[in-house]
């Protein structure tokens, strides 16, 4: 039952009787799910924002910067990997679902191509930090966020791999659940991680 309520695709009507009504709600049923994925996306970061604000002006700034330098990093490496949506999705309008299968394949070889060298720079982030010339205040606990959100960096790729997958194949309400899964899972953590909640 699950499977069929998050796997079933919409389907697209090629007749002009009603066409633009049937197109009309499969497009919905294809774009809300993503929105709503977005938002969620989006939430993370507030979240971290949030609760980091009750931890001093340090750790907000260091979060603050950390992030910056976190997204713009994920934002380059993943506008590459995005490249597999389209690619699956002319596949899949061809018939050609073994090529779909490899457009996929190669989104998440090069997301370890991308990610592995990422995560080593943000292991050794404070030197750059340094030539940046940021205040030495925020250094230490921007280090400390960066090595930790490092070890994400390769996984977040591979994650934008097999959601360009599932887009490019209109199954896009498991990209929402597992964007509501990541925020509960955040909140989970940072209440864990950052004041020491549920035995941490």
């Amino acid at each position: 039952m699950l499977g069929k309520l998050f796997m079933t695709s919409p389907e697209f009507s090629t007749t002009p009787s009603n066409s633009w009504l049937k197109n009309a709600t499969a497009l919905l049923k294809t774009a809300v799910p993503l929105i709503i994925a977005q938002l969620a996306q989006q939430g993370v970061v507030f979240i971290d924002t949030l609760m980091a604000g009750r931890l001093g002006e340090a750790a907000l700034a260091s979060i603050g910067l950390g992030g910056a330098v976190f997204g713009y990093a994920l934002l380059v490496c993943s506008g590459v990997i995005v490249a597999v949506s389209p690619l699956v999705s002319q596949a899949q309008g061809a018939g050609k679902s073994e090529e779909a299968g490899k457009a996929a394949l190669h989104g998440l070889l090069l997301a370890l191509l991308l990610g592995l060298p990422m995560t080593i720079l943000f292991w050794n982030a404070e030197p750059l930090l340094r030539l940046l010339r940021q205040p030495e205040t925020t250094i230490p606990l921007t280090t400390a966020y960066l090595r930790v959100a490092a070890f994400g960096f390769a996984p977040y790729l591979c994650y934008v791999a097999l959601r360009g997958l599932m887009e490019g194949s209109l199954h896009t309400r498991p990209v929402m659940l597992f964007s509501f899964i990541a925020v509960g899972v955040k909140l989970f953590l940072n209440y864990a991680l950052m004041f020491g909640w549920f035995g941490f």
